[in-house]
């Protein structure tokens, strides 16, 4: 959820924004906030919360490692009530908001990309030169952003490969 935390901060005070890094995002919900939030609602409530936030947290890594099992079984314990509001709530807010807060950019912006989400919500690997439908709207709404697709890596890039994601932070602040 740190794109939708970046990019609503530049859109609130974008005064105060010197340059943005996006790392692996993704648009839960377009159209209606309202149905946004209705239909991730029912994603949640027809699995149950846990077994919701294992599955959603799990594909965000295509290998079993001793820091992924911490993070998804965190996210499980999670409490129910804040787990289960988050997800709908950021829905809501990519279908009402998210394309105001990309036009409201006005700062340089690096896209590190490692993964796509299919029309079932799954999590993929991208390849190189590969787009997705988030990189398809950063590219359309931000002529001047940096994309850098990271192929065969999970959701957290900073944690699976930290050397070559703060290498590219650290070419963009230059």
């Amino acid at each position: 959820m740190g794109c939708r935390v970046v990019l609503e901060a530049a859109r609130l005070v974008p005064e105060r924004i010197a340059g943005i890094v996006l790392v692996d995002g993704s648009r839960l919900g377009s159209g209606n906030p309202d149905a946004a939030e209705a239909t991730a609602r029912a994603q949640i409530e027809q699995a149950g919360y846990a077994a919701f936030a294992e599955r959603l947290f799990r594909q965000m890594f295509f290998e079993s490692t001793p820091a992924s099992e911490r993070l998804v079984a965190r996210a499980v314990r999670q409490s129910a009530d804040i787990g289960a509001a988050l997800w709908p709530r950021s829905a809501r807010w990519d279908a009402a908001l998210l394309e105001t807060a990309i036009a409201a950019v006005r700062a340089p912006v690096l896209a590190i990309q490692t993964t796509s989400r299919n029309a079932l919500g799954e999590r993929r690997p991208m390849q190189a030169g590969q787009s997705s439908p988030w990189l398809d709207l950063l590219k359309a709404r931000l002529k001047n952003a940096r994309i850098e697709v990271l192929p065969g890596l999970g959701h957290f890039p900073q944690l699976e490969a930290p050397e070559r994601v703060n290498r590219l932070i650290e070419e963009f602040c230059r």
